[in-house]
Order: C-alpha cells, then sequence, then structure tokens
C-alpha cells in the first residue's frame, strides 16, 4: 500500500471494530483500534502485522512498555508519518500524556507504547513529543499493569500482535 499516493484515509465517525491481540509471556491482551481518530497510523500498524519484537519498559515516559524495530521504522518512513519532528499530524490523534490501556505510536523514534499507568511522551532527543493514540485496551487493565510491572522488574521480553480473528 502506498499511503502518500492513496491519500489519507476517510476519518470514520465511530472506529470500524477491529480488533489487536497483544501476546506477551502467554497472556493475551484484547486492544480496540481507533481507526477513526488515527487513520493513517492504524493503516500503517495493519500492514506490517503480524509483529513479533522485543518489549521493554519505557526508559524515559513512565509507566508504560515500548516496542521498536526495524519493520516498524520503515513503514513509518513509507507512510510518511510525521516528516518534520517539529509539526506532528494533528490528524493523527496527538498527546502527550498517555492514560492506562492507551495504544501510541511514536514517529520520530518509530515505536509502539502501552500504557499501564500514568506516561508522558518523552525522550532525551526531543524532549516531550506527542505520540499518537491509536488504540484501546478496555479489559484486563490489572493484568496489564502486571505485566508492565514484571517487566519494569525482569527486563525486556517478547510480545506478538496482530489482528484480532
Amino acid at each position: 500500500m502506498d499511503y502518500l499516493k492513496d491519500t489519507i484515509p476517510e476519518r470514520k465517525e465511530h472506529p470500524s471494530g477491529i480488533q489487536l491481540e497483544l501476546e506477551i509471556n502467554g497472556i493475551t491482551l484484547v486492544a480496540d483500534l481507533l481507526d477513526n481518530k488515527a487513520p493513517r497510523t492504524c493503516a500503517m500498524l495493519l500492514d506490517v502485522l503480524p509483529l513479533e519484537e522485543p518489549i521493554s519498559h519505557q526508559q524515559w515516559s513512565g509507566s508504560g512498555l515500548q516496542v521498536h524495530g526495524s519493520r516498524l521504522r520503515q513503514a513509518t518512513r513509507k507512510a510518511g508519518l510525521w516528516p518534520d519532528p517539529m509539526y506532528p499530524d494533528y490528524g493523527e490523534n496527538p498527546h502527550i500524556y498517555g492514560c492506562r490501556g492507551e495504544l501510541s505510536f511514536h514517529p520520530i523514534s518509530p515505536g509502539l507504547f502501552i500504557t499501564y499507568g500514568k506516561s508522558v511522551f518523552s525522550g532525551p532527543e526531543y524532549g516531550v513529543l506527542p505520540s499518537y493514540i491509536f488504540g484501546e485496551i478496555n479489559q484486563d487493565l490489572d493484568v496489564l499493569r502486571s505485566v508492565g510491572r514484571k517487566i519494569a522488574r525482569e527486563g525486556r521480553t517478547k510480545v506478538i500482535i496482530r489482528k484480532k480473528k
């Protein structure tokens, strides 16, 4: 899919109902895709699924997990998400604060963030920068917190992200 040529997907009033599964250490969490709020981010992410990458605790941003990888970096460039670090794409639901259960995408240092508590999206190079909120985990938030705390204590592990059938 050529994201720049196909133009921005039409913003829907309500999400499509597509869900993602995030499997971490044998635990599966389900997230609702917010393709009505972040259409290009969601289209880019769906294009790279399934994704199997290391997941670690956030270093700078608070109570959350982060996933990076070469496939995300390549897909971000191809999608043309946030080509200028001074001007985020305001049509992609940018926020600087993350709330429990939110999934966000940070295109500057391409990565997915899964927030299990309070979070401020920041990093050493640019400081506080918005991330695009593209999904929400609405159930099992206590399980998500337990998974996050375990990774904070024991170190990184593997996550598999796939579209729920």
